[in-house]
């Protein structure tokens, strides 16, 4: 896909895929004649949060094309438009045309259909679309808010690693730093001292990949060389400059992540409004950014940050919403695992919210999540399981 300006970037807000329903019906009426080949057809509402003066000009005068059928909604700016109705304004030459907007359309529409991603790292490969991966979280600290002083110690740290992957994993997510509502941000120094020894013995005793979950350019430069094989980056790359040269240099797909404020800040100040115009916006500036430091573009993950800036409706919103952030085509990890608005909804707490957790996977494997991050790991493996056997079903008529 070609990399174009934010500005005139539609997302695409509502779609629906209709494969021989007219076909059918007339065979249906006509028996003993041989079928038709069923007909396909795609219709699709982008959405346009940011339009230039002349783009919008175009797409409120007929859309694009004098004899397009498509329609503007130009006090929303939304279009409506079926794939054949695409394709007849791209072979359209006339003086209302403009290139680059109509091949931004393309791209969203592309980007969208787009299911299946081999992301490759220094030990191996992701295949992402048929298998939702199950990332398991490995907090080594003494203050997480669910699995805190669990794994402190190395042995205990190895151990829950190893059940883990018995259990299905297959990534296992090393944290130093507890990134919880209200949390201090954490020395350089320290954070090494925590992830290193761990991450330094796991890369000797599992296959698997291991991620290394920080903000801090330094510290995944350090796991890296310890063996650590994919970075996950809550700053999304803007908190520490220095990252997306790290993760360029060394190869390593990057999961680049939506966060408001600090984990010290961000309840206090959430997203106001607009919220998946905002979380495609900066998850744009971030890709952008990677790309430009050398980070390839098939090395990226995208992650919404549900619980970073966001309020209870937010979190719901955004596993409701999920597929618009396909409109990006790159694959996206879902974290939802025991955490507050969980908590919030059921009225439970941390530890009494795994069905509530099992429940948002559900809807985030459903809505397009390619990674699921997460506490439990068996009991998500089966989750997933069962939902990718049903996104998977062909359809039949």
């Amino acid at each position: 896909m070609r990399e174009v300006a934010i500005l005139n970037i539609p997302r695409i807000v509502g779609y629906s895929y209709l494969e021989g329903v007219t076909c059918e019906i007339q065979n249906t009426n006509k028996a003993g004649k041989d079928k038709q080949q069923p007909e396909q057809n795609e219709s699709y509402v982008l959405k346009f949060d940011r339009l230039s003066p002349h783009a919008y000009k175009l797409l409120k005068s007929k859309s694009l094309c004098n004899n397009s059928t498509s329609l503007f909604d130009h006090s929303n700016k939304l279009l409506y438009i079926t794939r054949r109705q695409l394709e007849y304004i791209m072979s359209c030459d006339t003086e209302q045309s403009d290139e680059s907007i109509e091949h931004a359309i393309v791209d969203t529409i592309d980007n969208f259909k787009k299911e299946f991603f081999d992301i490759s790292h220094p030990h191996g490969m992701l295949h992402l679309g048929n298998k939702t991966h199950v990332m398991g979280i490995l907090n080594v600290t003494p203050d997480s808010f669910y699995d805190g002083k669990r794994y402190t110690m190395l042995q205990d740290a190895i151990s829950r690693a190893h059940k883990m992957v018995e259990e299905g994993a297959d990534i296992i997510d090393v944290g130093g730093e507890s990134t919880r509502p209200g949390a201090d941000p954490l020395s350089v120094a320290e954070e090494i001292k925590r992830v290193i020894p761990v991450i330094k013995e796991l890369s000797k005793q599992i296959r698997k990949p291991i991620s290394i979950d920080t903000y801090k350019a330094k510290v995944a430069e350090k796991a890296i060389h310890a063996g650590a094989s994919m970075i996950n980056d809550i700053g999304g790359l803007l908190k520490d400059k220095q990252m997306a040269k790290i993760a360029a240099e060394a190869k390593v797909p990057v999961v680049i992540m939506h966060k408001k404020g600090t984990p010290k800040t961000m309840q206090k100040y959430p997203i106001r409004k607009n919220l998946l115009s905002e979380i495609l916006s900066y998850l744009r500036r971030s890709v952008t950014l990677a790309i430009d430091a050398g980070i390839e573009r098939d090395k990226i993950i995208l992650d919404p940050g549900i619980g970073f800036g966001k309020t209870l409706e937010h979190n719901l919103e955004i596993l409701k919403r999920l597929r618009e952030l396909k409109s990006m085509g790159l694959p996206l990890l879902v974290g939802t695992s025991r955490k507050r608005f969980i908590g919030a909804v059921l009225n439970v707490s941390a530890q009494e919210s795994l069905y509530g957790t099992l429940a948002t996977l559900a809807v985030a494997v459903m809505n397009g999540a390619h990674i699921v991050r997460v506490h439990d790991v068996h009991e998500a493996v089966q989750i997933v399981t069962m939902c990718d056997a049903m996104r998977n079903v062909k359809n039949k008529t």
